[in-house]
């Protein structure tokens, strides 16, 4: 199956290169969005597999703005920027706290607790937990043993 992308940025020329390149590579590709606004449109129309999302549009909402709304709807994006910023990995990457970095085994158990979490918990068969992380259902089960993962007594 060919990923559906759509483009969110608001430089023509960066957005059309983005297109031409994805194009070539025999992605599907929906219309290129610029305003948040826009691209909450193009999202519950098209439907897409994946998302390069600029972080900083320009109008009332920046890029960044978006990412609540793709992380709820299950929606893979990758964050584009132009910005040399010393302090967006820190506004854009919840793994950063107080200037330290996670480890890779820290990032994989809230990566895993977030995708439990998003499907309620369901572990195998369609939109379970081990179909979004494209992981075998045992594998899953070990890794959720050995990083202490469990679900939260309401």
């Amino acid at each position: 199956m060919t990923a559906k992308i759509l483009i969110v940025e608001d430089q023509f020329i960066e957005a059309n290169n983005l297109r031409l390149i994805l194009k070539k590579a025999g992605y599907l590709l929906c219309p290129i969005a610029s305003p948040v606004p826009v691209a909450l449109t193009i999202i519950g129309k098209k439907t897409p597999d994946r998302i390069l999302i600029d972080i900083s549009l320009q109008g009332s909402l920046p890029g960044i703005d978006l990412v609540a709304t793709l992380k709820e709807r299950n929606i893979a994006f990758v964050y584009l920027s132009e910005d040399s910023n010393k302090d967006l990995p820190g506004k854009i990457n919840p793994s950063r706290e107080k200037g330290r970095l996670k480890t890779m085994q820290e990032n994989e158990r809230d990566h895993i607790l977030e995708v439990l979490e998003s499907c309620d918990w369901k572990i195998f068969g369609h939109g379970g937990a081990a179909e979004i992380l494209d992981m075998h259902v045992s594998t899953l089960n070990s890794r959720v043993k050995k990083l202490g993962i469990k679900k939260k007594k309401k």
